[in-house]
């Protein structure tokens, strides 16, 4: 997913720092429902595909979306698990 330094400062909610006498770390905080959830479905890698559950689906069918990434996700990872995962989306 290529972003423009300007986009990704209008996703950043917050700037969180943590400063103590031997640490000093910054962290962004993003909103991921302004996150194009095609952008990281596009990447297909099961972090991506969970990643993309907290974003927007803009109009399409949220339990559709849904649907998609449960299968695709138990597909790329079918080979890591002694035992199928089973979801049912209400």
């Amino acid at each position: 997913m290529n972003i423009t330094q300007q986009q990704k400062q209008l996703l950043i909610l917050e700037v969180t720092y943590i400063k103590e006498d031997n640490l000093n770390y910054t962290y962004n905080i993003l909103d991921m429902h302004n996150i194009d959830y095609e952008e990281l479905i596009k990447i297909d890698t099961p972090d991506a595909l969970i990643l993309s559950i907290l974003c927007d689906c803009k109009d399409k069918d949220s339990k559709e979306v849904l649907e998609y990434l449960m299968t695709r996700i138990q597909e790329l990872t079918k080979d890591n698990s002694r035992e199928p995962l089973k979801i049912q989306i209400i």
